[in-house]
């Protein structure tokens, strides 16, 4: 539900009272209208991070996102920090696909595509086991701090089957740069 403010609530009974005039004020009219509504719903965080506590002195952020790659697979990616006892333990990203249509290719990096600044690679954190085969999880604690000025970035996914990259937009970003102040 939209709560409108009160100064909202008096442009749209001004608006209203326009309307009844004629068609070029009630086009107008459509318009603010239009622009209000939007405006009020630019207030609406849409971040969805988690903080769950493990232990007592063990703090879990999580970002969850679903993005599709250039090829239209879908994947959840999940930026995960651990802090333990106000020390940050580990900062990874981990990738997961739909079982059976991607494989990634361990141990390899995970390679950062910037805008601003040169490539980075994150490093494999299933170079011995994963998971499964559709999953890959990645070192982001050196990389995450560098990303607080991109606006995006694209990820150059280490699978075997092709090439395929993940372009990771800004509010997604915002939510990992919010889970980097923690």
């Amino acid at each position: 539900m939209v709560t409108l403010t009160a100064v909202e609530y008096s442009i749209i009974s001004v608006l209203f009272k326009i309307m009844k005039k004629n068609i070029i004020k009630r086009i107008i009219l459509i318009i603010l209208f239009a622009i209000t509504i939007n405006l009020s719903f630019t207030n609406i965080s849409v971040a969805n991070i988690i903080q769950q506590t493990e232990t007592p002195e063990q703090i879990l952020y999580q970002a969850r996102n679903r993005l599709s790659d250039s090829e239209g697979n879908s994947w959840q990616l999940i930026l995960f920090k651990r802090i333990k006892e106000g020390k940050t333990i580990d900062v990874n990203l981990r990738l997961v696909a739909f079982p059976e249509t991607i494989n990634f290719n361990h141990p390899q990096d995970l390679i950062i595509n910037t805008l601003t600044s040169e490539d980075m690679k994150a490093n494999d954190q299933f170079s011995e086991k994963a998971p499964a085969n559709n999953v890959g999880q990645y070192n982001f604690q050196n990389i995450l701090p560098k990303l607080t000025t991109e606006k995006s970035i694209t990820l150059s996914l280490p699978i075997k089957e092709k090439s395929l990259t993940l372009k990771i937009s800004y509010p997604v970003l915002l939510e990992w740069q919010e889970i980097a102040i923690k």
